[in-house]
C-alpha cells in the first residue's frame, strides 16, 4: 500500500501547506523530520507568507538574505507588511525583489504613503494583486497656497491595475473636509477596473464631548448618469454619508411606530441630512440599482434600505456571508427573501434574523455569530437577545454543518445555563465555539452570578467535551468564553465609575492540542486573553496547586526583585481572571 513518502511534490505540497495552516508544530517538529525531501518542502512552505514590518530594516534584510540564499523567491505566495511609515530601505528591497518572487499572489501594504516605484514595479507584474489601504484619523489638511501638497494612496492609487482590495477608514468634521477623502476616492473606484475587495468607513467622530451632527451639505462619491465601481466581491459598508437630491421621503422599507414585534423600524434616512446629491432621488437608491451586485460574496452593512430594494436583492446570487452591525427588525425580511443560501450570518440578535430565516439558511450554513453589547437598562436578558434551549436544539439539527459558532447566554437564579450548554455540546460538526455572559452592568453592586473565572471556564469545558465524548463525537477545538460585553460609555466629561465594566470584564481561551495523540490524551491548554503569558502561567500554577495566584505573584516578584518575571503582570486583571469581578461599590476608580 502507498504511503505518504511516494507521493510526488505537486501532491505532498497542498497537504503540507494544510498542515501549515492548521498544525505548524506537527510539520515543523514531525514531517520535516522524516526525510530530506519532507525537510525541503517544509522549509519551502515557511515562507509561503512573509509578515513583516518596514521600519525593521534589518529583519527584512536577514530574511531576504535566507530566501536568496535557499533559492526559495519562487516560494513566497502572500507578504503582509505592518502598518509603520511609508517608505524606507525595507521597502526598497522589497521593491527590488518584486520580479524574483514569481509565486507571488498577494501583497498587503498597511501604509498610507506607498512608494511610487514599488507602485510602478507592480504595474509591470500583473499577476499580483495589491491590498492597500486609505486611512485619516485625524482632521484633513487642505493644501497651503502656492505648495505641492504630499502625495498619498488616495493620490497614487488612481487607475492602478494591480489594486484588487481597498480598505478606506476616514474621520472628518466638516463637509469640505470630507471631500477631500471621497472627491479621490471616486476617482479611485472608477479607474481601478480590477477592485474587487472595498471596506468603506467614512464617518464623523464618535465620542469625545462633542457632538458632531450630519453634514447639511452633500459629501460623497456623488455617482451619475451610470457611473459605479467595478463588480465587487466584498463590500463592507459600514459608514458612509448617504446623500439625497432634496429632503427625504420616508423610507420605503420602515413605517412608523413597531413592527408586530414591538421593534421600531430603524432607517438611515431617519438620520439623513446630506442635501445635494448630484442625481435623482436618493443615493442608496442610485447604488442599489446601478451597481453591478451579483458577483458579491459577503456583504456588512449598517442598514437594511439599499440590500431591500428589489434591484440590489434580486442580484445577490452569490452572496454567501452577511453581517449587519445594527439591529433592525427589517433584516428578517432580508433573509428571507435573498436569493442565495448562505453560509455565515452574523447579526447582533437571534430575533433579527429569526429561526424561520435562519433555518431557510440551514443546510449551507457553517458559521453563524449572534452577539450584542450589554445596556445600561438591563435588557440584555430579553428574549429577543438570548436563545433558549428548543431553539438551540432545533439550529442544532437543521444546520448540521455548523463548525464556528458564537452567541449570547444567559445565568439566572446563580445557575449554569447546564442543559444549553449541553445542547451546544450535542452539535455534529462543531469546532469552534465562542460564549458571552453578562457582567451586569445595569446593577454594577451585584455583577451577575455564577461568576466566569479561570477554573469555571475550565470545568465547563471539561464538561462539554464529556458530552461530545459521549455522543461519539469530535471534541471542541477551541472554545472561548468571555464575561462582559461593555456598552459605550457615551460623550461628554464621563464619570471614572463608567470604566468599571471595562475593568472587570475577561475572557478565556481553552484550545485542544494541535497532535492527534494530543487529542486522543484530551490535552489543551487555558488561558486569559487579557494576561501575558506568565500571568497566565500564574493561572495554571494555582489551579493544579490550589494557591492563591496573587500570593505566587508576590513571591516571584519577592524573588525576582525589580524587573522580575512577575513584574508586569496586569494584577487587576489576574484578580478578576481568579475571583471574578469586584461589585461596582467596593471598586475603586483608577487610571
Amino acid at each position: 500500500m502507498p504511503s505518504l513518502t511516494d507521493l510526488g511534490p505537486d501532491i505532498l505540497l497542498p497537504i503540507l501547506s494544510l498542515l501549515q495552516a492548521t498544525s505548524p508544530q506537527t510539520l515543523h517538529r514531525s514531517i520535516a523530520l522524516v526525510n530530506r525531501q519532507f525537510r525541503a518542502l517544509a522549509r519551502s512552505i515557511r515562507f509561503y507568507t512573509l509578515d513583516f514590518d518596514s521600519s525593521d530594516d534589518a529583519h527584512v534584510h536577514g530574511l531576504f538574505s535566507a530566501l536568496e540564499r535557499e533559492h526559495l523567491w519562487h516560494t513566497v505566495r502572500t507578504i503582509m507588511v505592518s502598518r509603520t511609515a511609508g517608505s524606507g530601505p525595507a521597502l526598497d528591497l522589497l521593491t527590488t525583489a518584486l520580479p524574483q518572487m514569481t509565486g507571488l499572489r498577494d501583497l498587503h501594504i498597511a501604509t498610507n504613503v506607498i512608494p511610487a516605484p514599488l507602485l510602478d514595479t507592480l504595474r509591470t507584474l500583473p499577476r499580483i494583486r495589491l491590498y492597500a489601504q486609505v486611512a485619516s484619523s485625524h482632521r484633513p489638511r487642505r493644501p497651503k497656497p502656492n505648495t505641492t501638497p504630499r502625495e498619498t494612496n488616495l493620490q497614487r492609487l488612481r487607475a492602478h491595475p494591480n489594486l484588487h482590495a481597498l480598505d478606506v477608514e476616514a474621520m472628518y468634521y466638516k463637509a469640505a473636509d470630507c471631500r477631500l477623502v471621497t472627491g479621490p476616492l471616486r476617482e479611485i473606484l472608477l479607474t481601478c477596473v480590477n477592485l474587487r475587495m472595498l471596506r468603506l468607513c467614512i464617518a464623523q467622530p464618535s465620542g469625545g464631548c462633542v457632538i458632531y451632527g450630519p453634514t447639511p451639505e452633500y459629501c460623497g462619491f456623488g455617482f451619475v448618469d451610470g457611473e459605479a465601481p467595478p463588480p465587487l466581491e466584498v463590500l463592507l459598508l459600514e459608514d458612509y454619508p448617504f446623500g439625497h437630491e432634496d429632503s427625504p421621503p420616508p423610507s420605503p422599507n420602515s413605517n412608523p411606530g413597531s413592527d408586530d414585534d414591538g421593534d421600531v423600524e430603524d432607517s438611515y434616512y431617519s438620520k439623513e441630512n446630506q442635501i445635494g446629491y448630484p442625481a435623482p432621488g436618493s443615493e442608496i437608491d442610485y447604488w442599489a440599482s446601478t451597481f453591478t451586485w451579483s458577483s458579491l460574496r459577503r456583504l456588512r452593512i449598517y442598514h437594511t434600505d439599499m440590500v431591500l430594494h428589489p434591484s440590489m436583492l434580486h442580484q445577490l446570487t452569490s452572496l454567501r456571508e452577511v453581517e449587519f452591525t445594527a439591529s433592525l427588525a427589517a433584516q428578517r425580511r432580508f433573509f428571507a427573501s435573498v436569493p442565495a443560501s448562505l453560509e455565515r450570518i452574523r447579526t447582533r440578535r437571534f430575533i433579527d434574523v429569526g429561526l424561520t430565516g435562519l433555518m431557510r439558511h440551514g443546510a449551507s450554513l457553517n458559521r453563524l455569530e449572534m452577539h450584542c453589547a450589554e445596556d445600561w437598562r438591563s435588557k440584555w436578558l430579553e428574549a429577543a437577545l438570548v436563545l433558549d434551549v428548543d431553539c438551540l436544539s432545533v439550529i442544532g439539527g437543521r444546520c448540521p454543518h455548523l463548525v464556528d459558532l458564537e452567541l449570547d447566554l444567559a445565568r439566572e437564579g446563580g445557575e449554569w445555563p447546564f442543559e444549553a450548554l449541553e445542547a451546544l455540546a450535542s452539535f455534529p460538526r462543531l469546532r469552534t465555539l465562542t460564549l458571552w455572559f453578562e457582567l451586569g452592568v445595569a446593577d454594577g453592586d451585584h455583577p451577575v452570578q455564577p461568576y466566569v473565572t479561570f477554573t469555571s471556564v475550565d470545568s465547563l469545558y471539561k464538561r462539554m467535551q464529556g458530552v461530545r465524548e459521549k455522543l461519539d463525537l469530535q471534541p471542541l477545538r477551541r472554545l472561548d468564553v468571555k464575561a462582559g460585553a461593555p456598552p459605550d460609555v457615551g460623550r461628554g466629561l464621563v464619570a471614572e465609575e463608567a470604566f468599571w465594566p471595562c475593568y472587570n470584564s475577561t475572557a478565556f481561551r481553552c484550545v485542544l492540542g494541535e497532535r492527534d495523540d494530543e487529542v486522543a490524551a484530551g490535552r489543551y491548554k487555558i488561558e486569559c486573553t487579557r494576561l501575558d503569558e506568565r500571568g497566565n502561567a500564574i493561572l495554571r500554577q494555582a489551579l493544579e496547586s490550589g494557591e492563591d495566584p496573587e500570593e505566587i505573584l508576590d513571591e516571584e516578584k519577592w524573588k525576582g526583585g525589580q524587573g522580575g518575571e512577575g513584574e508586569n503582570v496586569d494584577r487587576e486583571a489576574l484578580r478578576v481572571a481568579w475571583y471574578g469581578p469586584t461589585p461596582a461599590n467596593q471598586w475603586e476608580a483608577h487610571d
